[in-house]
């Protein structure tokens, strides 16, 4: 797959996939940058006009809590931002800091993993309790990464699972608190080297099906691919097609869970577009970045129960130098070329976007240039209103109830 990202951009990314063979932490320019309003982006960031002032958040501006995570205080930890977009408060005050986290969409309860210990607490952050310990792993072994770290907890819709990775896929029902081991790493026994490994990525809205960002390595060429799990089906895993380079990079399940939509807004070592997988047959199909002489950047996409699309978007002849403004777009499901543009508004340097479940806004990070995890959360609506400067500092965002 042809792709270009700096090099801090794959840092942060492939790290958030479980890609063994590559790492990445996104830089870029400030936001938001007034560019022309066509979809044709190019890489002058430079010479693009001064950044307008972000409004004061309004009582009430988010449709839910928003939790994220902080290092603020030194160590990262799970906070949340009230819906009136102004009370914070801090629900966890762990030694080893906080690795990643997940909120339960039946009560919001709290899934995460510190110190490679899973831990749950209830919706408020109080009731913390250990389900998983692990913390006495060498983190220094060669096989550390591939069968003892505790990762990337992920709660099914309804509520009632959780999946993590640890050694392999766990499924965790928490009406037992029974777990099974549903999938396990491959070890080489001749090199003792990994050879798979699976992380999961996001369950689809029926609570049945689950896609993993899957590691392979062979012959000394590191790989990814996305997995889906399908235990009602005749094969309890698929695995999907790709190009020759790694899956990647933002997934979202339709809301029928038909369909799983996968984003790559980057350019060079990464292939950029949009495409959809059917679960059961791995079978994708290209909804951008077919067009000859064209690269077409795509990411964080939300098909909303209405069947809207809704995704950031830029367009480029030629290879950029560096990362690209990107634009807020909305399209019919499988038109994406026929796409809307949502602001006038380019943001540049995005780590990460979460949008509302009806489309009406998205939250976006704003990476700091000197690097990092996390940066100012900012608040864009669909309906070009002023944005707003909600947070100086988070990343990781999850709605909350």
């Amino acid at each position: 797959m042809p792709f270009l990202i700096s090099k801090t951009n794959l840092k942060w990314i492939v790290f958030r996939l479980g890609l063994v063979s590559c790492t990445l932490a996104l830089v870029g320019c400030n936001f938001p940058t007034q560019v022309q309003d066509d979809l044709v982006a190019t890489a002058v960031a430079a010479t693009l006009a001064p950044s307008p002032e972000t409004a004061v958040p309004e009582p009430g501006v988010l449709p839910a809590a928003l939790l994220f995570l902080s290092e603020r205080g030194g160590s990262a930890q799970i906070w949340q931002l009230a819906p009136d977009g102004e009370t914070q408060r801090q629900l966890t005050e762990e030694a080893a800091g906080v690795d990643g986290f997940a909120v339960s969409p039946l009560d919001g309860s709290l899934a995460y993993v510190s110190g490679n210990q899973l831990y749950m607490r209830d919706a408020d952050g109080s009731n913390r309790r250990l389900m998983v310990d692990n913390a006495a792993a060498d983190r220094a072994a060669p096989q550390y990464f591939g069968t003892q770290r505790i990762s990337d907890p992920r709660f099914s819709p309804d509520g009632r699972y959780l999946a993590y990775a640890y050694d392999g896929l766990w499924i965790l029902d928490l009406g037992s608190n029974q777990a099974v081991h549903l999938l396990n790493n491959e070890i080489d026994a001749e090199s003792e080297a990994l050879q798979t490994y699976s992380v999961p990525l996001a369950w689809a809205p029926n609570s049945q099906q689950l896609v993993l960002a899957a590691g392979i390595r062979a012959g000394g060429v590191q790989a990814s691919r996305l997995v889906f799990v399908n235990p009602g089906a005749e094969t309890l895993t698929t695995t999907a097609q790709t190009g020759a380079g790694p899956a990647c990079c933002h997934a979202a399940w339709t809301p029928d869970s038909q369909a799983l939509l996968l984003a790559s807004p980057y350019a060079g070592l990464l292939e950029p577009g949009l495409w959809r997988y059917d679960p059961l047959s791995g079978e994708r199909s290209s909804l951008l970045g077919g067009e000859e002489g064209l690269l077409e950047l795509a990411g964080w996409p939300l098909q909303t129960a209405e069947g809207d699309l809704y995704f950031f978007y830029a367009s480029t002849a030629e290879l950029p130098a560096g990362d690209l403004p990107l634009f807020m777009v909305r399209s019919a499901p499988d038109q994406p070329a026929e796409r809307e543009l949502l602001r006038a508004e380019a943001f540049t340097n995005i780590g990460e976007a979460l949008w509302a479940r009806d489309g009406s806004l998205a939250l976006v990070v704003q990476l700091r240039p000197e690097g990092g995890r996390g940066g100012a959360v900012l608040l864009a609506y669909s309906d070009g209103q002023q944005p707003q400067r909600l947070l100086e500092d988070g990343y990781g965002l999850q709605w909350g109830r």
